[in-house]
Order: structure tokens, then C-alpha cells, then sequence
């Protein structure tokens, strides 16, 4: 078992222990359109995919050790696993909060995704995006 398997399967584990479910609604499978200024009109976010999400807020100032270096997560942020499928202009429900994620960031070893690191907003309408 390689360096970046046993990562990723640490990761996992640590994420389904300390993390709590969320709802994730991909913006790709919205009902929406788009206004001439660029933004959504959504109708319907579709089915939600549950998933674990770590708080940055949990996390506070540590700094979370990824292979060869440490990656700092801030109090917007949360850490979800390699292997869910999040983009810009997701939606997240966590914890009643609706956010809007504005930037995925990936922790890798080589050219594997060890975590991927979420930046959100929180959202007032979700029906405007």
C-alpha cells in the first residue's frame, strides 16, 4: 500500500469520525436559468447527496498535516473526502445553514486527492445564486 493510499484511507476514517452529515445539491442538476448578469435563477435544486463534512470552525487554528506539508483551514472552509463530487456554485446544507460554495481546493500526494478543502458563503435566498 502506497504513501497516498494509506492517506486517503486515513483521511476517511477521520472525516466519518469527527465529521457531521450535510445535504450537497450540485448546481448541475438544478432547474435554473441564467440572468444577463450571471445569475441563477433556480427553481429546483433537485435530489441532495448526504455527505460528511468537517467545519473549519472545529478545526480552529491547528493545522491539519497533508503528506508534505501542513494546509491551514480557515473558519469558511470545510473539509469533505477525495471522493465526493463538489463544484463552484454547489449548495451545502449544514447544520440548517445554506451556503454557497465558492472554491474547491484539492490536497494531493503526488496525483492523488488525499481531502478536498470547501470554501463557502453563507447563502440568503436559495433561489438566487
Amino acid at each position: 500500500m502506497g504513501l497516498a493510499t494509506s492517506l486517503i484511507k486515513a483521511a476517511r476514517k477521520l472525516i466519518d469520525l469527527f465529521g457531521n452529515s450535510a445535504s450537497l445539491y450540485s448546481i448541475s442538476g438544478a432547474t435554473s436559468s441564467v440572468s444577463d448578469e450571471g445569475e441563477y435563477a433556480i427553481s429546483s435544486w433537485g435530489t441532495a447527496t448526504t455527505v460528511k463534512v468537517v467545519d473549519g470552525t472545529s478545526v480552529g487554528p491547528e493545522m491539519t498535516q497533508v503528506s508534505q506539508g501542513y494546509a491551514k483551514i480557515e473558519e469558511d472552509e470545510k473539509i469533505v473526502k477525495d471522493n465526493v463530487t463538489v463544484a463552484i456554485n454547489d449548495r451545502l446544507n449544514y447544520n440548517n445553514e445554506d451556503y454557497r460554495i465558492v472554491a474547491v481546493r484539492e490536497d494531493r500526494v503526488e496525483s492523488d486527492t488525499i481531502i478536498q478543502i470547501i470554501k463557502c458563503a453563507r447563502a440568503n435566498s436559495t433561489t438566487t445564486w
